[in-house]
């Protein structure tokens, strides 16, 4: 299952609902909306009180690290990496989101990620990987 940002699981708004607009001055409030994004993810490792996901298709893992493990940045609670493949060991870049940062922005910011569209661009201004 592919998440596109039109995908991203959104609240039901009642009466009594509270919206905070714009979404980044929500702040952090649950895990919800981010591992609702990535329930057809494969996990990686769920020991130790982190857990790794892994994209099926896309070369994207997702590390949600609440007790920060050593060898992840000491500051993230999220960690978004890509890689060129899945499974490959070599990554292509690391995003990183500490515990203020609302869980909306980073199920939207991993769906657009991973979105099988893709990005426009002109060829000459994509970046060149090679294959490791």
């Amino acid at each position: 299952m592919d998440i596109t940002p039109s995908a991203v699981p959104q609240p039901v708004i009642g009466p009594d609902t509270e919206v905070t607009v714009p979404v980044w001055l929500a702040g952090a409030c649950d895990t919800g909306p981010v591992f609702d994004a990535l329930q057809a993810w494969t996990v990686l490792d769920g020991t130790a009180g982190h857990t790794v996901l892994e994209h099926p298709a896309r070369g994207v893992r997702v590390a949600f690290l609440p007790e920060r493990p050593s060898g992840y940045d000491r500051d993230a609670v999220w960690e978004i990496t890509a890689y060129a493949d899945p499974g490959d060991e070599h990554h292509l870049w690391t995003a990183a989101f500490g515990e203020s940062t609302p869980p909306e922005a980073i199920a939207a910011f991993i769906a657009a990620a991973t979105d099988p569209a893709g990005a426009v661009r002109h060829p000459d201004e994509l970046p060149r990987h090679p294959r490791r």
